[in-house]
C-alpha cells in the first residue's frame, strides 16, 4: 500500500515529489525504481517504473529538489528492503 501512494499521478506522495523534480531527477526515480525492482521482483515497481518514465518527459520544476529526490529514492530503498524480510506467519509448521 505505501509503494502505491509513491505513484507519480495526482495527490499521491509521488505526484508531488514528480513536480518538485527536473527531468534529470526524475530519471534518477526511475532508476532507483529499476534497481528496487531488480531486488524484490515485486510487480507494482513495474507500474512506478512505466508511469514515472512516462511522467519524465513532462512539465519539469525550474530546478530539482535535492531533498525531495532523496527522501523519494530512500523510501523507495527502504519499502522495498521490507518485501525482502521473509514473512514469519508465513513459514512452514512442523
Amino acid at each position: 500500500m505505501n509503494l502505491f501512494n509513491l505513484l507519480p499521478l495526482g495527490p499521491l506522495d509521488g505526484g508531488r515529489a514528480f513536480r518538485a523534480l527536473a527531468r534529470g531527477g526524475r530519471w534518477l526515480v526511475v532508476a532507483g525504481l529499476l534497481a528496487a525492482y531488480w531486488a524484490t521482483k515485486e510487480g507494482l515497481l513495474v507500474l512506478l517504473v512505466l508511469v514515472g518514465a512516462l511522467r519524465a518527459f513532462g512539465s519539469e520544476a525550474p530546478a530539482s529538489d535535492r531533498r525531495t529526490l532523496a527522501e523519494y529514492l530512500v523510501l523507495v530503498g527502504g519499502l522495498s528492503a521490507l518485501l525482502l524480510v521473509p514473512d514469519p506467519t508465513s513459514a512452514p509448521t512442523r
